[in-house]
């Protein structure tokens, strides 16, 4: 379920850009609060609220650059990366891997020597 709805928002996320809007409305969940966080860190969208709307979260989204983003795993194949694999990959900045700390970079994990699900890469 989770995946479910990382994956839902960047698509929402895309699909608004594509659309001519800088504005996205997003589902909310924990980690897409962490999914946010590090699309700020690397200057993809300014800033992001969290909105009660009808008894609901939503999360209000600003954009502020192009988004070009490949998904990896999806709720039917989920790919998986090893620690020591890590340092052959070509997407250096901006590979997004969930692990058991969280949504992390791939200089991250790197750096805590740990591997996990990746999801996307932010090009």
């Amino acid at each position: 379920m989770v995946m479910i709805t990382l994956i839902n928002n960047i698509i929402r996320l895309i699909n608004s850009y594509n659309s001519g809007k800088n504005i996205c409305i997003c589902i909310y969940s924990k980690i897409s609060m962490l999914l946010l966080g590090i699309l700020i860190e690397k200057k993809i969208i300014k800033s992001f609220f969290v909105l009660l709307f009808k008894n609901k979260k939503k999360i209000f989204v600003i954009i502020k650059t192009i988004i070009l983003i490949k998904l990896f795993s999806k709720p039917s194949n989920k790919r998986y990366i090893k620690n020591k694999y890590l340092k052959k990959i070509e997407f250096n900045n901006g590979l997004i891997i969930s692990t058991n700390i969280g949504l992390l970079t791939i200089r991250e994990c790197l750096k805590l020597k740990i591997g996990g699900k990746i999801f996307f890469s932010i090009i």
